[in-house]
């Protein structure tokens, strides 16, 4: 299992952000961090796991 994710992105030397390119700066890199709370798991594991037994108790299509 992964606790934490960091992701380190460069913005490409043409990119532009902001309002029409006025706020932009070339080479800008970027951490960033996705760090789920405990509970995320577990809620996640539970509605993957309604929505499975959900789907073997449909009814059958005729035919």
């Amino acid at each position: 299992m992964i606790d934490k994710v960091t992701l380190n992105m460069e913005e490409a030397p043409g990119a532009r952000s902001g309002f029409r390119g006025m706020f932009s700066s070339v080479g800008i890199k970027q951490k960033r961090e996705f760090d789920p709370p405990e509970w995320a798991a577990f809620s996640l594991m539970s509605v993957g796991t309604v929505t499975m037994l959900y789907s073997v108790a449909l009814p059958k299509k005729p035919g």
